[in-house]
């Protein structure tokens, strides 16, 4: 949905634009990998291993969603998430440079991805359908793979930043992260 939005007038990186790009390629590339497995496979599954595979997934997705996400950072949000086609499908959170960045639950890293003149954005899995992103993110010292604990420091605000940019994706929509925060 974000190739639509035009970049602004002063040539500056449209960071949701970004980040939106490199959530779309995770997705792409974990489907591809489902697909590529069940073409090499070329074997009848054992039924029980498959129940017991689905009944493991459904454990977990319900554990994430009945545990609360906490806010990444401590800030007033500074752009609110739009249902608008050329909205903002995320969130900004106001906060200095160098402020710690904390996963928003317990997840999986799918993607740290470091582009030339682009923001840095990060992603976790948190869940077979649940993603976060974070952009306006740096000193990340994680990699593909690495597991993540709610409320783990993932890296900080990055400099000449003012805010960071959070996403939450739930299968293929991107939702407001607000419904999904604790609230005290």
């Amino acid at each position: 949905p974000f190739d639509i939005l035009p970049d602004s007038d002063n040539k500056s990186i449209n960071i949701a634009k970004v980040a939106s790009n490199a959530i779309d390629r995770v997705k792409k590339e974990s489907k591809t990998e489902v697909e590529e497995q069940s073409e090499t496979s070329g074997q009848t599954i054992n039924n029980e291993k498959a129940i017991a595979d689905v009944a493991e997934d459904k454990d977990a997705i319900e554990e994430t969603i009945i545990k609360t996400y906490i806010m990444p950072v401590e800030g007033e949000i500074s752009s609110p998430f739009s249902y608008e086609t050329n909205g903002n499908q995320g969130i900004n959170i106001r906060a200095p440079e160098g402020e710690p960045i904390k996963a928003t639950n317990d997840g999986t890293i799918v993607l740290v991805s470091r582009g030339a003149n682009q923001p840095t954005v990060v992603l976790i899995r948190h869940n077979s359908e649940i993603l976060s992103a974070y952009s306006n993110i740096s000193d990340i010292n994680l990699s593909k793979g690495d597991k993540v604990n709610r409320g783990q420091i993932i890296g900080v605000v990055s400099s000449g930043a003012d805010h960071l940019h959070f996403e939450i994706i739930n299968g293929t929509k991107r939702i407001d992260p607000i419904t999904f925060f604790e609230t005290n």
